[in-house]
């Protein structure tokens, strides 16, 4: 910026002023910030105005309508629903596309016309003067109604004539007045909408300065302080949106917040790092003291075993002799046990000779046998029966009755296991071997038995050697002394790896450390620094509200003056209009009965509508007087009587409509309006072209239509 604005020479003076809050760095700071941002818009059009407009199939528009406007004034009128305010819209989009994100917001949603699968705009705009042609298309394709080339407008210098070039377009959706698109960048600085969409606002909210659409009166009005200020050419209002976003920059992050507690908390626990590896030398000094006086011993108990040899002979000794005694014991065992066979095969042999030499003598006794009362066997009375049955039948046991198993069981122990009645050795060579092998047992036995004893006063002898012995003692103390010290170099390796591990981490917290100690000044430079701006901010917000109060006495005085044009209905005699203080630009006017504000209008009249036409239009007068103006020249209000005419106040809008072409010279104004009962077109023609709409053959391009 070559010349410092007169706002920066008052800022600057109230810094001066200051000197213990900004150093003269702080000064020259300040000054390169706010001239860095104080950016004045320079608009590269001067003058935008429609001359004519086209537009098919657009919203509720099912045909061909083109429209020739007037420069000054023009007011369009005919029934209800039949386009009027899809045309206007019809226009932003000729000039914006579609809003995205913002659809429903501005009316935007659902633009092509019932079945059909393309709408088409083509508007005739004089910039500086200079007729341009703008076409932009929109085609349905696909499920869904996907949109394409909305975002590619074509313009082109010079009006392209309807004969050869509109009318084809209208009836061929793949031709363009020209080969390429232009970018919506381009576009909108041709129209000199760019400047203000680079510092954050639509197009869409731009244009609804300039478009009054009676669906929402409210939609421009009140809170848009930062896009106002911008127009009025306040441009210390950026200057304040670039400190607050410094101030959020410069907002200290967690780790630069905590950089203080976090350098006191590592320094804390490095001394307990610190100490911890100190504490764990000495335990491994402590360690390896006992483990030199353990090695010590051990060399000293191994010069003194002389008889280790000899010991772990008797150890070698000893458990030979132990292996030995138990295998003897088995042979013994098996030996036993084969002898057992043999002498039962023998004594069954005796029994069966001894039962013949018997059984005669026996068949003589049992006529002679006594019969007991109780049986000896099984110990179960006898009766009678059970007697006869014995001498008669010869049966034995003598009650012939079920013996207990108990009972049954101890004469199964003495029972051969054959009966000596049913079988007989008869061969006496058999038997003669057996009584041999009987013998040779028994004496493998005896033989047996003595070895055994023999090798258990051995191992005795052993045993007690081993048990007096000093070598033993000395070995089992060395046993010890190794154990412990495989116990203490565990300890010691596993100390010698907490220490390593410990410097590790020690080293870790002096690099957090050293990262700490670079990040507190560095945080330290960003928190005075945020300081400073936080100090500078209600600095610079002081002139912003000393250039907003200007601004609003000139609008309150513009907004007086217009009052004079509504003699009658709701503001007749309304007066001293005065905006609320901040960042609003909403405003109270005063009547004999109430005050208006602009903030909560009466819901059942058209106050709405009549505040929205104060405000829009003062704010365009002030524009209209100022060097460097917003350059879009249309002030279009669709259905200024919300297509519901309000008596009290329907004179008052009539007189307002038929005097803003006055109050806006400059501007070129659109009406639509319902021509519901009692409308009359003669009522405007003497201020504005009266075109009806729609109206047969007024569209040059009707023979097209399908």
């Amino acid at each position: 910026m070559s010349e410092v604005p007169a706002v920066w020479t008052r800022i600057e003076e109230e810094l001066d002023a200051k000197s213990d809050d900004f150093s003269s760095e702080d000064i020259d700071r300040l000054r390169d910030f706010f001239l860095s941002n104080f950016d004045e818009i320079r608009y590269n059009v001067d003058d935008v105005r429609l001359a004519r407009f086209s537009t098919r199939f657009f919203k509720a528009i099912g045909r061909t309508e083109t429209i020739d406007f007037d420069e000054r004034s023009t007011y369009l009128y005919g029934p209800n629903s039949k386009g009027k305010t899809s045309l206007i819209k019809a226009i932003q989009f000729n000039i914006a596309g579609i809003p995205e994100g913002n659809e429903d917001k501005y009316g935007m949603r659902n633009l092509v016309h019932g079945n059909s699968d393309r709408l088409s705009t083509i508007g005739f705009w004089q910039l500086d003067e200079k007729p341009h042609t703008l076409e932009r298309n929109l085609l349905k394709t696909g499920r869904g109604g996907k949109r394409k080339e909305y975002n590619s407008p074509y313009l082109r210098e010079g009006f392209v004539q309807e004969a050869d070039s509109v009318a084809e377009r209208m009836k061929n959706p793949e031709k363009h007045i020209g080969e390429e698109s232009i970018s919506n960048r381009e576009l909108l600085a041709r129209f000199g909408l760019f400047e203000l969409k680079k510092r954050g606002h639509s197009p869409f909210k731009i244009l609804s300065l300039f478009f009054l659409m009676g669906e929402d009166f409210k939609q421009f009005f009140g809170d848009n302080s930062q896009f106002i200020d911008l127009l009025f050419g306040i441009s210390v209002s950026q200057v304040v949106n670039a400190i607050d976003e410094k101030i959020n920059d410069l907002e200290l992050r967690e780790e630069e917040a905590n950089a203080q507690g976090e350098l006191a908390r590592y320094r804390n626990k490095r001394e307990d790092l610190e100490r911890e590896i100190e504490e764990l030398k000495s335990t491994r000094e402590q360690k390896i003291n006992r483990l030199t006086q353990l090695q010590d011993r051990r060399d000293s108990i191994d010069d003194t075993l002389e008889e280790e040899d000899q010991l772990k002979n008797l150890e070698n000794r000893r458990d030979e002799l132990r292996g030995r005694r138990a295998d003897l014991k088995v042979r013994l065992e098996e030996t036993t046990d084969e002898l057992g066979q043999i002498k039962r095969l023998i004594e069954r042999h005796d029994s069966t000779e001894l039962h013949r030499d018997l059984s005669g003598i026996a068949d003589d006794l049992r006529n002679l046998m006594t019969v007991p009362d109780t049986c000896p066997i099984c110990t179960n009375e006898v009766d009678a029966e059970q007697r006869s049955r014995l001498v008669d039948g010869g049966n034995c046991p003598l009650c012939a009755k079920e013996m207990p198993e108990e009972r049954m069981l101890v004469e199964h122990e003495h029972q051969s296991p054959d009966s000596l009645t049913d079988s007989r050795l008869t061969d006496d060579d058999d038997i003669q071997d057996y009584r041999d092998k009987k013998r040779e047992l028994e004496g493998e036995q005896k033989h047996l038995r003595k070895r055994i004893s023999d090798l258990e006063e051995e191992l005795e002898s052993v045993q007690n050697r081993l048990r007096n012995s000093e070598v033993k003692d000395l070995a089992e103390e060395k046993t010890s002394i190794r154990d412990e010290i495989d116990q203490l170099r565990k300890e010691i390796f596993n100390i010698e790896s907490d220490i390593e591990h410990t410097k590790e981490e020690l080293q870790r917290i002096d690099y957090e450390i050293r990262a700490q100690k670079r990040l507190l000044p560095r945080a330290k430079k960003k928190q005075s620094l945020r300081e400073t701006f936080e100090k500078f901010k209600p600095i610079v917000k002081r002139q912003r509200k000393k250039r907003r109060e200007s601004e609003k006495r000139k609008l309150e005085e513009e907004i007086e003056q217009l009052l004079e044009v509504f003699d009658r209905g709701t503001f007749a005699e309304a007066h001293n209009p005065r905006f609320e203080d901040g960042d609003t630009y909403h405003y109270t006017i005063q009547t004999p009965e109430r005050e208006l504000k602009s903030r909560r209008p009466e819901p059942s009249t058209a106050e709405t509508n009549i505040h929205a036409f104060l405000f829009h239009t003062a704010l365009l007068r002030r524009l209209s007087s100022s060097i460097n103006s917003l350059p879009f020249r249309m002030f279009v209000i669709d259905s200024p009587f919300t297509n519901e005419i309000d008596k009290e106040n329907e004179k008052a809008i009539t007189n307002f409509l038929n005097e803003l072409p006055d109050i806006l010279p400059n501007y070129q104004i659109v009406i639509t309006s319902a021509s519901t009962e009692g409308f009359e077109s003669a009522t405007f023609a003497s201020e504005y072209d009266m075109k009806k709409y729609p109206s047969q053959g007024q569209a040059d391009l009707a023979q097209f239509e399908d």
